[in-house]
Parts: C-alpha cells; structure tokens; sequence
C-alpha cells in the first residue's frame, strides 16, 4: 500500500461511516436530544462578558432566560415534552433572577423587588405544578430531604 492511499482510504471509511450514521437517524437523534445546549451556551456565554464587563448589565436579562430556559427545554427534551407542564414556572423564574441580576448590578429597587415577587411567585407555581403532576415523586423527594435534615440536625448526646 502507498502512503498516499493510506489517507484516501480512510477518509473513504469515514465518509461511509457518517453517511451510514446519518441513514440510521443518529444524527436527527442526536440534534433533538441537544438542539437545548445551544440556547444554553448562548446564555451562558452572554452571563460570562457581563461578569467580564465586556457587555453591560442589561445583558444579564437574556442571558439568564437563555439559560434557566434551555435547562427546562433540555430536560423535556431528554425526558418527554409532557414535562413542560410541571416545569413552565422555570421560565418566569429565569427571567426573574435575570432581572434581579440586573436590579442589583444597577441598584434599581422597584427593579428588584418586582422581580423577588415573580420569582417567589414561580418557585410557588413550579412547587404546586410539580406537586400536582408528579405528586408521588415529589412527596417522596421532600420526605427524604426532611429525613435529612432531621438526621442532620439531632442533638449530639454525650
């Protein structure tokens, strides 16, 4: 074999490769299961130029919604779209920490205090939501996390 073929030849397999990748759906699969990263990097890439000063703090809004919104939308992604029924609050509550960012940075209570509200208000809804449609799993969940903090919190008898 000639070491000029060598190349030829596997860029020959590899081009069959992907091409039977592709008729098989492993790159349509893969673009559903992590088309949310995308979103995701952006928001993430816009919070690291504010917290580098490269943009102003206005972009903290975007990028927190981008963010908190492409984690909701990964999820129903990975685990079904029925999700986004008990994980909407997510994005009212993105878009709150978002602008509390920004009412802090800019020191704009009224900015502030509206956006602690939408989020309280969103954590209560995602609680109820979650309560609501996947009520065993939640129950569960708290009742571990109290038996946690139970354990946790004992007194030390000596």
């Amino acid at each position: 074999m000639n070491n000029r073929t060598l190349p030829l030849g596997i860029g020959i397999i590899a081009a069959g490769i992907v091409i039977a990748l592709g008729k098989l759906g492993f790159f349509q699969t893969i673009g559903a299961w992590f088309w949310p990263l995308l979103p995701l990097a952006g928001g993430v890439l816009l919070l690291w130029a504010v917290w580098n000063r490269k943009l102003p703090a206005a972009a903290y809004v975007p990028g927190a919604f981008l963010a908190g919104a492409s984690i909701a939308f990964l999820l129903c992604a990975w685990f079904g779209w029925h999700w986004m029924k008990a994980l909407w609050p997510l994005l009212p509550l993105s878009l709150a920490a978002g602008a509390y960012a920004f009412a802090e940075a800019e020191r704009i209570p009224p900015l502030r205090a509206l956006s602690i509200g939408v989020g309280a208000a969103s954590l209560l809804a995602l609680l109820v939501t979650l309560l609501v449609y996947v009520n065993g799993f939640v129950v569960a969940l708290l009742l571990i996390v109290a038996g946690v903090a139970v354990v946790a919190r004992r007194p030390n008898f000596r």
